[in-house]
């Protein structure tokens, strides 16, 4: 084959638009032992790919496999989610003693009742207006030592 052939083959091999046909030309080419000694560069090239040809791959993707073992994953999730919420609705399905809450028999029962509730409720007001009171104890110490306006 003529140098001036192989070059322009070769140069539309490194842009990417040579033929399949062509390719293989360069690989017959490059192959052979009459090589233009200013392309000699190139044949360790082509020799590589003719020798990968020949290599047996010893670990083989399998992917229909792991497809398979992503489905098994995603039904075994699944089942691990339904049985999560199955067993919390299960335990947490109390129906509550008394539907009825804030109903007594006696109106008087229920005036105790409230009275308790409010005693309870200012009791924890009275401490917080106590601590209210220390601060305003500080802000008047303060006062008197800075002599603010």
């Amino acid at each position: 084959m003529a140098t001036d052939n192989i070059e322009k083959i070769l140069e539309k091999y490194f842009e990417g638009e040579s033929t399949i046909a062509e390719e293989n030309d360069l690989q017959t080419y490059f192959l052979s032992s009459n090589v233009a000694q200013h392309l000699t560069q190139y044949a360790p090239l082509f020799k590589f790919y003719d020798d990968e040809k020949f290599i047996e791959r010893k670990h083989k993707l399998r992917p229909a496999l792991q497809q398979r073992n992503i489905a098994l994953l995603s039904i075994a999730a699944s089942a691990v989610i339904l049985i999560s919420v199955g067993t919390f609705l299960f335990y947490n399905n109390e129906t509550p003693k008394s539907t009825a809450y804030g109903t007594f028999e006696t109106p008087e029962k229920a005036f105790e009742e409230t009275q308790k509730a409010l005693n309870l409720l200012s009791e924890n007001v009275n401490v917080g207006v106590q601590s209210v009171q220390y601060i305003n104890e500080f802000e008047n110490s303060k006062n008197k030592i800075f002599k603010t306006n």
